[in-house]
Formats: C-alpha cells, sequence, structure tokens
C-alpha cells in the first residue's frame, strides 16, 4: 500500500471518527435534553396531582373533623336523654331518641368479658356486632370504654370519645357511614352514633381522586397510567372481610388508593416503593409490556398520610424525535465522509511527490554509495528532509570508517580479557539472574576438580541445599549492595575435600544499570589459614604461660585443704564426714578449673555455617524462662524485622548467649526484668545483641577485673566464664563489652560482624 494511499486513508478515518463522535454526542445530548423534558413532565404531572389530592384530602378531613364533632355532640346528647342503666332502655327508645338528636342510628355497646358487643340499636341490622376483627377499631373502641386516651392514630379522637375514618357499613356494604364512640363512665355501655354521608361528599371522597386522574391522563398523550400506592399495605395480602356476605374492600386499607394499576409488577415495584419512600428521591424502571417499551416513575408524596404515585409512559412515543434527528445527523455525516476520501486522496498526492526523490537517495544508503547527491529545490518540511539525508549520507560514511577503526581495538581488547580470565590463578566464574553458571574458567575447574559440562547451566551447589540457600543470599546482597568484596568462607571440591576461600562478589550492570550476571572471584585461601591457626595456637600456649602461675595458686589452695585432713586422718583415724564433704568440694573446684582451662587451651573443631542469633535467643529465652519465673524474673525479646544470620558456630554462640543470660539471672536475686535486643547497623554491617538485667549491678573496680583469669565473686565460681566467651566472639571477629551501675543493673553488648 503506498504512502499516498495510507495519508488518504489515515485522514478518512480520522473524520470518520469525527463525524462519528459528532453523531454519537449529539444523540447523546438530545437524549439527555429528552429525558429532563420528561422528567419535568413527570415532576410537573406529579405536583399537579399531589395538589388536586390534598386540597380534595384536605375539604374531607374537613368534613370529616366537623362530621366528629357532630357525632360527639350528639352522643354527649343521647347520655343526657337515656336512663344509665341498660336494662331499662329499648330499642325502639333509641329510634325515638336518634330522631330528636339528628343523626342516623344509635348503637349501645357493652364489655362482655373483654369483649366488645351491641346490645340495643336503633337500627336492627346493627344489633349483636363484635368488635375483635376489627383491627384498630377494636383497639380505640376499648381505650374509650377503659376511660384511656385512644392509642391509634387513624380518624379522631378527644377525651372519651373515639370517631373512626369513612368506610363502608358492617351492617349495610352499599353504604358509607361516619360513626363516634363515647363513653364518660356515667353509663353501663357505650353510646356509638352514625351518620350516613351525603351523596356529594361520598362522591368526593371515592371517585373525586379518580376523575383528576382520568382528567391527566387525557391531557397527556403519552402518560398511559397512573397509580397511588399505600406503602403501608403495597405488596401485602389485601384485607377484604365479608359484611352482611358480601366482600368489601374497605378504604383505609387499601394498597392502590385511588388510579389503576394494570401493568404490574408487584415484586419490582415493590422494592422500587420502599427505594422511594426511604430515599424520599424519584425512582424509575424500563419494561417492556405487548413489545412496547415503557417507563415507570415513583414520586414520593408527603402530606398528611405519606404515599407513592406512580406514572406509566410510552417512552419509544417520548423518544421518536430523538431517532428522527439521529437519522439526520447520519445522512449529513455519510455525504462529508464521500468528499473527504476524494478530497484527501488529491491531496495525498500532491504532498508525497518528493518523498519518491528521497527514497531513491534512501535505497543509494542502504547499498552503501553514500555519497550520491539528491537534489531539492523547496524550504519546507520536505526540502529539509532532502537536505538532512544528504548530511545523513556523508556522516554515515565516516562512522562507517570509525566503527571499523573501534571495531580493531575491541577485538584486541576482548583478546586481553581472555587471556587474563583464562590464565589467572584465581578461580572465576559468571553467573545469570537465576544463579546458574554460564561461564567458568580453568582455575575454577582446577580448584573444584569440576568440568565446565558439569557446572554449566546449574547451580553452584546443586549437591547442597544449605550451601546454596546461604550462596543466594550473598546473591541477593550483591543486587542491594553492587558488591562484596573478600568474604571468606569454606567451600567444597567434587571430591568433598574442604577449601577456605575469599569470595569477591560483584554484580554485570547493564548501560541502565541494571544487574545482568553476577560475576565471583574466589581465592584460594588455605596456606593462609593454617598460618592463622597456627599463629592462634602459639597465642594460645603463650596466654596459658601467663596463666600457669594463677592456676598453680588456684590449684595449691584446695590442695592445702586437703593435704591437712589427710595428714590429720592420718595421726587421728577415720576424718569426720564433714570434713570428707569439704574435701569433696574443694576436689569438684579443682576439677571445674582445670575443665574450663582445657576448654581455652585445645584446639575447636568449628563448624561453621549461617546462624539465626533471633531464633536461637528465642529458643534459650524457651527453656531459661521455667528457672526464671521462679526467681520472678520476666523476659522481655525485642528484635528488628528480617534479621539476616551471622556467619558462626551455632553451638559455641548458643554457649555464650546461655553464659551471659544466665549471668544476668543470678545478678537479680529478688527478681526484675530481663530485656534483650536484637539491633543491625549499617556502618560497619553488623548485628548488636544487647542483654540487660536489673539487678545489683558492679561496681568501677570490679567492672575491670571482668574479663581476669579465675576473677569473679560469685560463690564456687571458677572465674573462666566471661574469658571463654570472650575468645568465643572475637573467634568470629566480634565484640563483648559491659556497662554498670549499682543498684540499677547490668548491661552486655555483643556486636558480630554480617
Amino acid at each position: 500500500m503506498s504512502i499516498r494511499i495510507k495519508l488518504s486513508l489515515a485522514i478518512s478515518l480520522i473524520v470518520t471518527a469525527v463525524l462519528i463522535l459528532n453523531v454519537v454526542f449529539s444523540q447523546i445530548n438530545a437524549v439527555r435534553v429528552q429525558n429532563e423534558n420528561i422528567e419535568q413532565q413527570v415532576t410537573n404531572i406529579a405536583k399537579q396531582l399531589a395538589v388536586s389530592i390534598e386540597l380534595i384530602e384536605t375539604t374531607n378531613r374537613s368534613i370529616e373533623n366537623e362530621l366528629a364533632h357532630r357525632l360527639k355532640a350528639a352522643a354527649i346528647a343521647v347520655e343526657q336523654l337515656l336512663d344509665p342503666d341498660i336494662s331499662n332502655l329499648s330499642n325502639e327508645l333509641l329510634k325515638q331518641v336518634r330522631d330528636q338528636v339528628g343523626v342516623t342510628d344509635i348503637t349501645l355497646w357493652v364489655l362482655e368479658d373483654e369483649e366488645l358487643v351491641t346490645v340495643l340499636s336503633s337500627n336492627p341490622d346493627e344489633i349483636n356486632l363484635r368488635s375483635k376483627t376489627w383491627d384498630y377499631w377494636d383497639i380505640a373502641l376499648k381505650d374509650v370504654m377503659h376511660l384511656r386516651p385512644v392509642s391509634v392514630d387513624q380518624g379522631q379522637h378527644s377525651t372519651n370519645f373515639y370517631s373512626g375514618p369513612v368506610n363502608f357499613a358492617v351492617s349495610d356494604p352499599t353504604k358509607v357511614n361516619k360513626w363516634g364512640y363515647y363513653y364518660s363512665g356515667k353509663t353501663n355501655y357505650m353510646i356509638n352514633t352514625m351518620i350516613n354521608t351525603d351523596l356529594s361528599f361520598s362522591n368526593g371522597y371515592i371517585n373525586g381522586k379518580e376523575t383528576i386522574v382520568k382528567e391527566l391522563i387525557k391531557e397527556n398523550e403519552n402518560l398511559l397510567e397512573i397509580t397511588a400506592f399505600d406503602p403501608e399495605f403495597f405488596g401485602k395480602e389485601k384485607i377484604i372481610k365479608l359484611k352482611q356476605g358480601q366482600p368489601i374492600y374497605n378504604l383505609d386499607v387499601r394498597d392502590v388508593m385511588f388510579g389503576s394499576y394494570n401493568y404490574s409488577n408487584v415484586e419490582k415495584d415493590l422494592k422500587l416503593v420502599n427505594q422511594a419512600v426511604s430515599t424520599n428521591q424519584f425512582q424509575s424502571s424500563t419494561f417492556e409490556h405487548n413489545d412496547q417499551q415503557l417507563v415507570r416513575t415513583f414520586i414520593p408524596i408527603t402530606g398528611s398520610k405519606p404515599y407513592i404515585i406512580s406514572l406509566v409512559l410510552d417512552k419509544e412515543s417520548m423518544l421518536s424525535s430523538t431517532t428522527k434527528q439521529l437519522l439526520d445527523h447520519t445522512m449529513i455525516s455519510i455525504v462529508l465522509l464521500l468528499i473527504t476520501i476524494v478530497g484527501s486522496y488529491l491531496i495525498a498526492e500532491l504532498l508525497t511527490a518528493p518523498l519518491t526523490k528521497i527514497m531513491v537517495k534512501v535505497n543509494a544508503i542502504s547499498m552503501n554509495q553514500f555519497n550520491t547527491p539528491l537534489e531539492h529545490r523547496s524550504k519546507d518540511e520536505l526540502g529539509l528532509l532532502a537536505s538532512q539525508v544528504n548530511t545523513m549520507g556523508s556522516n554515515l560514511y565516516h562512522y562507517t570508517e570509525e566503527l571499523k577503526k573501534t571495531n580493531d581495538e575491541l577485538m584486541s581488547t576482548k583478546q586481553y580479557l581472555e587471556s587474563f580470565f583464562n590464565h589467572t590463578k584465581d578461580a572465576i566464574h559468571i553467573m545469570d539472574l537465576n544463579f546458574n553458571i554460564i561461564q567458568m574458567n580453568s582455575a575454577f575447574e582446577e580448584m573444584f576438580e569440576y568440568s565446565s559440562e558439569e557446572l554449566l547451566g546449574q547451580p553452584l551447589f546443586r549437591h547442597s541445599e544449605e550451601q546454596q540457600k546461604s550462596y543466594n543470599m550473598l546473591l541477593m546482597q550483591v543486587m542491594e549492595n553492587n558488591g562484596i568484596s573478600s568474604y571468606e568462607t569454606v567451600m567444597y571440591t567434587k571430591s568433598g575435600r574442604p577449601v577456605d576461600v575469599s569470595i569477591t562478589l560483584s554484580g554485570i550492570i547493564d548501560e541502565y544499570g541494571d544487574t545482568v550476571a553476577f560475576a565471583s572471584i574466589t581465592r584460594n585461601i588455605t596456606q593462609r589459614k593454617q598460618n592463622e591457626e597456627l599463629r592462634r595456637n602459639n597465642e594460645k600456649l603463650s596466654a596459658i604461660g601467663q596463666t600457669a602461675a594463677s592456676i598453680a595458686h588456684e590449684i595449691r589452695n584446695p590442695l592445702t585443704t586437703v593435704q591437712g585432713f589427710l595428714s590429720l586422718n592420718k595421726t587421728k583415724g577415720n576424718l569426720p564426714e564433714q570434713h570428707i564433704d569439704l574435701v569433696m568440694q574443694e576436689i569438684q573446684h579443682m576439677d571445674s578449673i582445670i575443665s574450663q582451662f582445657l576448654s581455652m587451651s585445645k584446639q575447636q573443631i568449628e563448624h561453621w555455617s549461617p546462624v539465626y542469633i533471633e531464633r536461637l535467643i528465642r529458643d534459650i529465652v524457651t527453656l531459661m524462662k521455667s528457672s526464671g519465673k521462679l526467681n520472678n524474673i520476666n523476659f522481655k525479646l525485642k528484635a528488628v524485622e528480617a534479621l539476616p544470620p551471622v556467619h558462626g558456630s551455632e553451638q559455641h554462640l548458643k554457649q555464650v548467649f546461655v553464659n551471659l543470660i544466665k549471668n544476668s539471672i543470678e545478678a537479680m536475686p529478688e527478681g526484675g526484668e530481663l530485656l534483650i535486643h536484637i539491633d543491625l547497623s549499617t556502618e560497619p554491617k553488623s548485628m548488636t545483641i544487647t542483654i540487660r538485667d536489673t539487678g545489683i549491678g558492679i561496681s568501677e573496680q570490679e567492672l575491670s577485673h571482668i574479663f581476669d583469669p579465675f576473677y569473679t565473686n560469685k560463690e564456687g565460681g571458677t572465674g573462666l566464664g566471661l574469658l571463654v566467651t570472650q575468645q568465643i566472639i572475637s573467634n568470629h571477629h566480634g565484640s563483648l563489652s559491659f556497662s554498670s551501675e549499682l543498684g540499677v543493673g547490668t548491661a552486655a553488648t555483643i556486636v558480630l560482624p554480617i
């Protein structure tokens, strides 16, 4: 595909994208505006309906309040006209009083076994009624009968009086009545007065709202249905009662207060009704009915009694104008796109003509013809490009010549490096980032008795998981710090022979500063180690000579005691038991001194490996906690996270920590706190272990002699424990120091290199 076609296609695609975005955004905006209009229309209808309904409700409440006052006044008048004892009354007398006070009917209620029953009435159909199935009516009537304040919200109530909502009569379900119940305690019956509501009030109460709904649907062509939901009863089983054998759906317990509910989906609509009630905000849902896209909106209405108005609208009809607008925009965009395709091709052909000449020059450069000239006259970007191509050809010629010289120098340097790599006496090997060997020299093969075929592509310590893990940790440190110098350890040859070595590890860095491999130089230091061991033995012999006099003095004292008691036994016979015990103690004391001395003087066979100090100390504390509890000593161990191991003898280091912790416990005869803190130091890279007690402390004079042989303030002590401890720490290239204050405590600080 040529550049001109690509350029024309790119321009066409850009214009296509712009036109599509224009159509999409226009349609989105049109739908948004239409939805806003729909929402505004729904809001206006809801407000109009709510105002009309509230006006009807206000009128009805005023009428009901007035009727309640009339019923109470009539009941008080009836109380004054009738005998307080119901046994002296009759139905005929109630008819006369009814006409006299101007009500539709009068009924008298009595309380029988906590159940209200009608006994006498001016209407025979009202006799023998019972209120126990009348829901909140029963509660209200019993409140009146017991001279309590009425506890229900429905209807109107005052002192000694209750009037329920207008509803269908029990005795004649075709009538809509208003009732009043009065009891002052002066009679043995409750007076029930009733008024039959006139036709105009009945129509306004029952049919007035339906008339408003029909008018609103008639005025709005997209409005299909209006429904008023009562959240208290919607979604629940309908409360339908039999009155004179007829099923009656009382006005005050209907789930649909007014309007129709033909587009019903109770489960989904119930959820949205509850959301509208809880949030007091509009809720909408889209649904299909007979292949027709409809939208139902739920609007919460707050008034004397909160309810939800639901409007069903024809969504397709409302959005039809936006669909027509989308088609118009699409047709215009197609015409503009065709014009763009033709125009962009002509422009691309005009612009790309100079590129042909440039391409000829580039082809010549690719064939090493750097000096072929490119003629150009234009001053635009293509002319500048042609000039730069000419310059590039000239520069490439010079660079090529320089690269030939550089290549010769690199080849010479490579030969020098290969000679050094292959002929040095130090073992060198290179590893990849997975710690596998990728190159080694002949000195490495000779030192470790491996051939390159055996180790290439393999880890160095493939037969020793513990050694490989320790070595990998060193390599991770190289990645972090970019180098480890003169790290001394013991490595093993193929035959298992140990070799003391000094390792220098470094990372091989690329031009971006990233580590791409590891280089290791391993030097055999076995001879040096043997010389150092010989020097240490000489130093030990010297130390033994220096302490020989002290040992002779320390042993002479117990020997004098033993000799004296043996002489006494020779002259006087058998020794007493207490003298024999004393002789045995002195002999044991001499044995302890000799054992400590031997541990200092004899050559130790040490097995060095990575030692995790925190884990080692935790094990020791766990073992010594029981004895600590007997002495009321509380152990506390604090350590920084991710502590690395130290290289040393775990057995000897354990001896050090056991000795120091035991000394701290013995320094707190009355109990106290033993704190062990482990921390890291970067300069130099080392680990610090502090063991601090709250014991009796050590004086400055005693502190200056703390490492002297046979110096001790403990009964039965040899005075060699701290000397041995100091020697072990020294062998690990570390240090041991003490600080103390009388009455406050003592702190032992150990520093070990990592």
